[in-house]
């Protein structure tokens, strides 16, 4: 009971955070994007590296990069903006980090090297597209993504818990099964159907319907296949958690993994919209 007490408060406090930064505008919401990147960053690269592989100064790297990518969208008022501030970012990040292998006294720094474009591809590059989602189609959209996956994860529980028999991917989570990723699917699509009506109300059309519930299910099935992919990480480096930053939920990126493969969708339904 204490331990799912402890759980049921700590995910209170996480969601009503994120209501908040998103409600208060694009400010805040920038500052949280910044804090997720650093957080679930220093996580992965902790994960794949261990503080023997990877520097202090190949860390902190990697943060100023994937920040750089982030703040250089600030005032964004084109969807081709996310390209020219990757473009501009690598073009200092590059030369630095190649300056930086090359000088590692580490056994494996080529190794080092690739994880470290895999922590900014995988994590800063995917935040900062909801950011650009955030800005191109204001806040609705953002929400709704943060709202459908948790729906998603409320019905898949809950309907595995009730009815769950086959196994989804029993080899990356034990948990999961087809029937609980069945009941997300509908409640998140329920919900996706919904939230056409309420943002175009009563002009609503067919297509503000077919629109937000077609994006609702992507966010069903590619926020699940996110979630596995993180389970795939965490098995191959022996972990059940990436951290214990939030109690009774692990760390930052157990919450996220499935808003990083949701991100680029965000962005492009904040671009359609």
């Amino acid at each position: 009971m204490n331990n799912m007490m402890t759980r049921a408060l700590s995910g209170a406090v996480y969601v009503a955070v994120i209501i908040a930064c998103v409600l208060a505008g694009r400010e805040w919401f920038l500052a949280l994007t910044a804090l997720l990147i650093v957080l679930s960053m220093a996580e992965l690269q902790r994960l794949l590296c261990g503080r023997a592989m990877m520097n202090a100064a190949v860390r902190f790297c990697d943060i100023a990069m994937a920040l750089c990518l982030l703040f250089g969208l600030y005032g964004l008022n084109s969807f081709m903006m996310p390209l020219a501030g990757l473009s501009v970012a690598a073009a200092v990040y590059v030369p630095v980090r190649i300056v930086l292998a090359v000088t590692d006294r580490t056994e494996m720094p080529g190794r080092s090297v690739l994880y470290s474009f895999l922590t900014i591809g995988y994590i800063a590059w995917p935040l900062s597209l909801l950011f650009c989602a955030y800005v191109l189609g204001s806040w609705q959209i953002v929400m709704a993504t943060f709202v459908f996956l948790w729906l998603n994860d409320t019905g898949a529980y809950l309907s595995g818990r009730s009815f769950g028999r086959t196994k989804l991917c029993e080899r990356l989570s034990p948990k999961k099964t087809w029937e609980g990723f069945w009941g997300g699917f509908v409640l998140t699509l329920v919900a996706g159907i919904f939230c056409g009506w309420l943002t175009a109300g009563q002009s609503a059309s067919v297509h503000d319907y077919v629109l937000w519930g077609i994006y609702a299910a992507i966010v069903s099935v590619v926020g699940t296949f996110g979630d596995l992919f993180e389970s795939l990480i965490k098995r191959t480096i022996g972990v059940k958690d990436s951290g214990n930053l939030i109690p009774g939920h692990g760390g930052i990126l157990d919450r996220i993994d499935s808003l990083l493969a949701v991100a680029p969708f965000a962005a492009l339904m904040a671009f359609l919209v």
